[in-house]
């Protein structure tokens, strides 16, 4: 576990640099790891999908972006943390949240719900996440990395746009100008 966590302080050295990455395939128990693996089997199939008609290697696709939010989220932590001696983060995260955002930008008025009960457009769900992961992030001192949340989120955002831009229309439609 030390050797794949992601200690800023240690990595701002030069000590296991690695860990940038492999910190988001180490998880804090079993419950955090069955949440990322549940929220990503349920928002991987629209960009596989949509991978595949692409021509695209699915794959690839959904694991490219994976990755990209995990070096995101620990990025951003190495940024924050960097003079912190007793910080320490792990979690796909950033990841989960790159999967998520992604699959937003393919289909923003797919429903998130919340506890198979409480169901909203993917796009609201989007914002209440950024602002709240936002908030969180200046103000929590909690063990949950929200800035990892943020920076994945982005970054999903952003690869989904800069791989399928002309599906940005689905965007224009949600705001009647």
């Amino acid at each position: 576990m030390q050797n794949w966590i992601l200690i800023p302080s240690r990595t701002a050295k030069g000590q296991n640099v690695w860990s940038i990455l492999t910190s988001g395939f180490i998880h804090a128990d079993y419950n955090h790891l069955i949440f990322n693996c549940i929220t990503l089997y349920f928002f991987s199939t629209s960009l596989e999908n949509y991978y595949n008609a692409a021509g695209m290697s699915p794959l690839l696709g959904v694991l490219g972006i994976f990755i990209l939010g995990v070096l995101a989220g620990s990025l951003v932590s190495l940024r924050e943390n960097k003079a912190n001696n007793n910080y320490q983060t792990l979690g796909a995260s950033g990841g989960v949240a790159a999967v998520v955002f992604a699959s937003i930008y393919l289909n923003p008025t797919s429903d998130i719900c919340f506890y198979f009960v409480l169901c909203i457009p993917g796009f609201v769900g989007g914002f209440l996440f950024l602002g709240y992961s936002y908030y969180q992030a200046r103000n929590s001192r909690g063990l949950v990395n929200h800035s990892a949340h943020l920076a994945g989120a982005l970054v999903g955002l952003a690869a989904q746009i800069f791989v399928s831009p002309t599906l940005i229309s689905n965007w224009k439609n949600l705001w009647p100008l």
